[in-house]
C-alpha cells in the first residue's frame, strides 16, 4: 500500500545552498557524509582495487577521504589553488589506503598512470571508475583544476538535487564570504612524500 501523505514540513522546506560545498571540508559534518553516502548509493569504484566501496570494502579496503588534487601540488605556487576550494569536499573523494599511497603528492597526470599499471586496467577502463566519482578524467589528466572542480561541483550538486526532489539554490555570491572563515587542516599521509611507495 503506497503512502499518499505529503511528506513532513521539514522535508518539503529543506534546501540546500551551493555555496555550502566549499563549507564543507571535514567528516564530522552530517552533509560531508551524506553526500559520500550518495555516491556509494550510486556505485563509486575504488580507483586502484576497481570495486565498489560499499560497506563491507570501507573497512577491508581501509577508505578514507582524501584530495583528488592533492594539497602538495595545490599550494606550490604555480598553482596557487586558494585553501576554500583545495579543502572542500568538491576536491575529496573515498579511496583505499593503498590508492592514497599511489597518489601521494603527485599531480593528476603523474598519478593516473600509476594508478593504471597498478590497477591493471586500460585508460577507458580508469576513466569510468574516475566517472563513477563524478569526476572529469579529461580536465584530471590535464590538471586543470578550475575545470575539474566546477564539473565536480556541478554533478555532486545535480546528485543533492535528485535525492532532494529539488535542485540546489544557486548562491556563489555567498562563496566569497566564506572562503575568508576558512581554517586550514592537519596534514595527511599525502603530504609526507617520504613515506610513500609511489615507484611500482
Amino acid at each position: 500500500m503506497t503512502d499518499d501523505r505529503p511528506p513532513p514540513g521539514t522535508v518539503s522546506a529543506a534546501s540546500f545552498n551551493s555555496s555550502r560545498l566549499l563549507t564543507l571540508r571535514t567528516r564530522n559534518s552530517a552533509a560531508y557524509k551524506g553526500i559520500y553516502a550518495l555516491l556509494m548509493r550510486e556505485g563509486c569504484l575504488d580507483w586502484q582495487k576497481h570495486k565498489p566501496i560499499t560497506l563491507a570494502s570501507f573497512f577491508d579496503y581501509r577508505i578514507d577521504i582524501h584530495h583528488i588534487f592533492p594539497k602538495a601540488w595545490c599550494t606550490k605556487a604555480e598553482n596557487d589553488v586558494d585553501p576554500a576550494r583545495r579543502e572542500s569536499i568538491v576536491n575529496k573523494t573515498a579511496i583505499s589506503f593503498d590508492t592514497n599511497r599511489s597518489i601521494g603528492g603527485r599531480p593528476p597526470s603523474e598519478y593516473l598512470p600509476t594508478l593504471q599499471k597498478k590497477a591493471s586496467v586500460s585508460a577507458e577502463r580508469l576513466d569510468g571508475i574516475l566517472e563513477s566519482h563524478r569526476i572529469d578524467p579529461v580536465a584530471l589528466r590535464n590538471d586543470d583544476f578550475d575545470a575539474f572542480f566546477d564539473d565536480r561541483k556541478r554533478r555532486i550538486l545535480d546528485l543533492i538535487g535528485l535525492a532532494m526532489r529539488k535542485p540546489a539554490i544557486a548562491d556563489d555570491e555567498h562563496a566569497e564570504r566564506e572562503m575568508d572563515l576558512f581554517e586550514d587542516e592537519p596534514e595527511e599521509l599525502e603530504d609526507l612524500p617520504d613515506m610513500l611507495d609511489t615507484d611500482d
